[in-house]
């Protein structure tokens, strides 16, 4: 443990202040989440970053500047207040531009609240003098002018002032990130330094202006430097990146998303897409066509930024010089004509749609998943076993895109479960979206159902019985229950 003796003052970066290490109280005492947590030492910056500091970064890197700014440099007025209109994605350049990073959520709120578990940075009891928010006059967003604010190390604004960005998820498998603080415009309630809330990573307004802005933390012991900017982020989080660099005009940085995209999950529809839009900027509308149609016929349905796949398919097709046949356009009507087909048990012509799919794209996970249950109905199961398996493999790496997603894992599990594939894995898959999503009973259901069939019986009453707990009127979780509880006892006579 580092303590405040072993940090002099010169070691300590300018504008910024020492916490450290230690354990403390943090979390909602209101909502039952208050708890000890060790952190370790780390310094702070004492203030929001300035415009005047925002502009320096936006000068050397060619950065864009926030909307309010006429160009690249900070108007006079704006230069000592907090910057504001910042997305995550800046927040995280701008701090790894100045060789420091975003703060974590419990890194936040030990600076805010020190370690005796205050509600305010000041302690308990709310004081409107000491934070500038809804009540407060109108004197914009200047940082440390509220120095009786300050929390037990010295930390400005932590109260009011602007929203600020942490590292961490608001909710694990979700991209939105958490924000802490309040803003100018926000209630008292708002303040407690244990509130938090979650914004998407390009910003959102929150009653009034876009006031999320950021301060960024150095841990006193370095960490592992990350080799690219795209590092910092999350396979999950790409796809937003991808957008959101496209809307500033960053096209490399969309391309280069996007082919971590299709690394991750060649078939990636959010990859595919975003590599259609830049080879058409690269003038290579025939190969961003191809890549296009490969994001369309996967999902036709699939929407970005507010526009149609469809749309943009249209668009370049119209541009090329010898497009293809245009039929792939049709694939929602095709899989609809199929299912009818399945419906009626006209199966010879189920298998004669899908096969169109797969004509245009060889390796379509929906396809392959209804022709498997089309050669079960024909009789031929090893077709049969060879489509679902191609199902099996696209699951794989829809994971490796997305592998924080408890939906797709459960979507996963309930495949393996409704076809008699490894119960191991399955398991594996529904556990997984227990950790993820542990308030969602129907995970815990699922669990409880491969438990079950693995013959592990308390495990699985025990999963099913914290399922009823979550959700008490599913009367399929109490019949489940009844049934472990009569297959365990059966198992324990004979025995």
């Amino acid at each position: 443990m580092t303590s405040l003796s072993l940090i002099p003052t010169d070691q300590v970066p300018e504008g910024m202040v020492f916490v450290p290490s230690g354990p403390c109280v943090l979390g909602d005492p209101s909502a039952g989440s208050q708890r000890v947590v060790e952190v370790a030492d780390f310094f702070i910056d004492r203030t929001e970053v300035t415009g005047a500091e925002y502009e320096k970064f936006v000068r050397a890197t060619g950065a864009r500047p926030p909307d309010r700014w006429p160009g690249p440099l900070c108007p006079a007025e704006l230069r000592d207040q907090a910057v504001y209109n910042v997305s995550w994605f800046e927040a995280v350049e701008y701090a790894r531009w100045a060789g420091k990073r975003l703060p974590t959520e419990f890194e936040w709120e030990k600076a805010a609240r020190g370690v005796d578990g205050r509600h305010f940075p000041w302690g308990n009891r709310f004081d409107p003098a000491r934070a500038n928010f809804r009540d407060s006059p109108r004197e914009g967003l200047q940082v440390g002018r509220k120095r009786r604010g300050a929390s037990p190390y010295g930390v400005l604004d932590m109260a009011g002032n602007l929203w600020e960005w942490t590292l961490d998820r608001e909710k694990r498998g979700e991209t939105d990130r958490v924000i802490r603080g309040g803003a100018s415009y926000s209630t008292a309630d708002e303040l407690l330094a244990y509130r938090r809330k979650g914004a998407p990573l390009g910003g959102a307004s929150y009653g009034g202006p876009n006031l999320l802005g950021f301060r960024c933390v150095k841990p006193v012991r370095p960490e592992s430097a990350k080799p690219d900017l795209l590092d910092e982020l999350a396979p999950g989080d790409l796809a937003e990146a991808a957008e959101f660099y496209w809307d500033q005009e960053r096209v490399a940085l969309t391309r280069a998303c996007a082919d971590r995209l299709r690394e991750l999950n060649p078939r990636s529809v959010a990859g595919n897409f975003w590599l259609g839009m830049c080879l058409e900027r690269d003038g290579k509308p025939a190969d961003g066509l191809a890549a296009l149609k490969r994001a369309f016929i996967q999902l036709p349905a699939y929407r970005t930024r507010n526009r149609s796949t469809r749309a943009e398919l249209i668009r370049m097709l119209a541009a090329v010089r010898t497009p293809p046949d245009r039929a792939f356009l049709d694939v929602l009507q095709t899989f609809s004509r199929a299912q009818r087909a399945i419906e009626a048990r006209r199966y010879a012509d189920a298998e004669a749609e899908l096969k169109k799919i797969l004509a245009d794209d060889p390796d379509h996970p929906f396809a392959h998943e209804q022709l498997a249950d089309v050669c079960d109905a024909l009789n031929r199961p090893q077709e049969a076993a060879a489509h679902r398996q191609k199902r099996v493999d696209a699951y794989r790496l829809e994971l490796r895109e997305a592998p924080d997603n408890a939906e797709l894992h459960h979507e996963f599990a309930e495949f393996i479960a409704h076809n008699d594939f490894d119960l191991a894995e399955g398991l594996r898959l529904a556990r997984r979206a227990v950790e993820l999503e542990p308030l969602e009973p129907r995970y815990r259901a699922q669990a409880a159902e491969f438990l079950a069939r693995s013959g592990r019986w308390p495990e699985a009453i025990a999963e099913i019985t914290r399922a009823i707990e979550q959700s008490p009127e599913q009367d399929a979780y109490r019949e489940a229950l009844r049934s472990y509880q009569a297959s365990r006892a059966l198992v324990s006579r004979k025995k």
